[in-house]
């Protein structure tokens, strides 16, 4: 028994694919500049607090921002299954909503 994809059916199992690679490639390279980023900024922010003369590396306020350096995570893998596999069924909806507006308005032959 063989099995035989429709043309347009194999041209959106493709687009998916590629989408899904392309997408997940780009959601982590997303995700680590967040990463990155958010992890300056909470540096940064515990840098300033430590040299800080009226507050010093005992007050709870450079405590509570040394916690949140530690909290923050990378989130590159989320971002990538988000990006890469999030629109992917959107995408597939779409369409065959399209398929089906379309055929409903052309006229019976």
């Amino acid at each position: 028994m063989r099995f035989r994809l429709n043309h347009w059916l194999g041209i959106g199992i493709a687009i998916s694919l590629v989408w899904a690679l392309a997408g997940g490639f780009w959601g982590y390279q997303l995700g680590n500049r967040w990463s990155e980023s958010a992890s300056e900024d909470a540096a940064s922010r515990l840098y300033q607090c430590l040299n800080n003369e009226t507050l010093g590396s005992g007050s709870e306020v450079c405590e509570e921002r040394e916690r949140e350096m530690q909290r923050i995570r990378p989130c590159q893998w989320p971002t990538a299954a988000l990006l890469g596999f999030g629109p992917i069924p959107i995408g597939w909806l779409v369409a065959y909503l399209v398929i089906g507006i379309v055929r409903r308005m052309r006229p019976d032959q």
